[in-house]
């Protein structure tokens, strides 16, 4: 229970409570399971205090230091906590629904099993925070700093995450399904097992990402960037990869059936055994591409750039289209295929 004199002190008021704080630097507040709901807390000093179980419900916290606080199992539904320090904290458990956390400081912040479903954290620093199964549906998180922080289980619907960093985040397995993410940066972050189907992914930056058995069906890639990025065995079917950098990526195995691949940059990457049956390839950049033992069925090449380090062996098709639309069709036969783009390669760049 909360300290009868530390909760008659900050009845007082703010001023009264930070100046106490400041006299008394040794002290630690007790405010276990206070009654604190709608109180105007504006720029209280609540470093390492002990909140656990309080009820700030519809608070007002802004501009507050809650550094190192202990704010398990808090009640902060609908509280204003704009710009606060919460670096640190422990707010697992807690409910943040509809809570006002915009430019918060959550840096190293432990928000596991917390329900933030409404809550603002646009432009929020969550750095190395821990989200482990914690409920995000309806977050905003436009802008936000999530590099290094831990997604694991957690419950992700209907958010955004615009242009936020997420480089480093360990993401593995989470369903962002419905989630926008253009323009964030995801580089080196773990997506291991994610599913990603019909996400806008335009303009993001994934470069060195796990994506290893990643979903991604129909997902808008549009200019986003896989620079050394793992896609091994990854669910690409009818991704818009249009203008995607690819270069030095690894997609072994991946499924791509009716990706669109026009105009992106795939120099270097590996697409052994890959599925790229009637996907659109036209215009790619593939010097120094290894397409051993892919699929082309389908596949549109129209105007593909590819060099004399280009892998073409053991490639499974018959037929594929040399421009859009399902014009100009070319059937092969077994190892025709290799043979009918090696050889013009003897002479320097082919280009159909």
């Amino acid at each position: 229970m909360a300290n009868r004199t530390h909760l008659a002190i900050l009845n007082k008021g703010v001023n009264v409570w930070n100046k106490w704080r400041w006299d008394n630097p040794e002290l630690i507040p007790e405010l276990e399971k206070a009654n604190l709901g709608r109180y105007i807390l504006i720029g209280i000093d609540f470093s390492g205090v002990d909140l656990s179980g309080a009820n700030l419900n519809k608070a007002n916290l802004s501009g507050s230091n809650l550094n190192s606080a202990i704010l398990n199992k808090v009640n902060l539904k609908g509280a204003n906590l704009s710009g606060v320090n919460l670096s640190k904290v422990n707010l697992s458990e807690s409910n943040l629904t509809g809570c006002n956390l915009s430019e918060a400081k959550l840096t190293k912040a432990n928000l596991s099993k917390t329900n933030l479903s409404g809550a603002d954290l646009s432009g929020a620093i969550l750095s190395r925070a821990i989200l482990s199964e914690t409920i995000l549906k309806s977050t905003n998180l436009i802008g936000a700093n999530l590099c290094c922080t831990i997604f694991s289980n957690a419950v992700v619907n209907d958010i955004s995450l615009d242009a936020a960093n997420l480089s480093n985040t360990n993401l593995s397995g989470v369903n962002l399904t419905g989630v926008s993410l253009a323009n964030a940066n995801l580089s080196q972050a773990n997506l291991i097992d994610a599913n990603l189907s019909m996400v806008n992914l335009s303009g993001v930056n994934l470069s060195k990402a796990n994506l290893r058995n990643a979903v991604l069906r129909n997902a808008n890639c549009y200019r986003a960037k896989f620079v050394s990025a793992n896609l091994e065995c990854c669910q690409l079917q009818e991704a818009n990869l249009k203008q995607a950098n690819l270069t030095a990526a690894n997609l072994h195995s991946a499924e791509l059936t009716n990706a669109n691949l026009q105009d992106a940059d795939v120099s270097g990457a590996n697409f052994c055994d890959s599925n790229l049956n009637e996907a659109n390839l036209t215009r790619i950049q593939a010097g120094g591409t290894d397409f051993t033992g892919a699929k082309f069925s389908g596949t549109c090449l129209e105007k593909w750039y590819i060099d004399i380090s280009t892998k073409l062996n053991d490639i499974n098709v018959s037929h594929v289209y040399l421009q859009r639309d399902q014009q100009k069709i070319k059937y092969f036969q077994t190892e025709e295929f290799q043979l009918y783009f090696q050889i013009p390669l003897m002479v320097g760049r082919i280009s159909l």
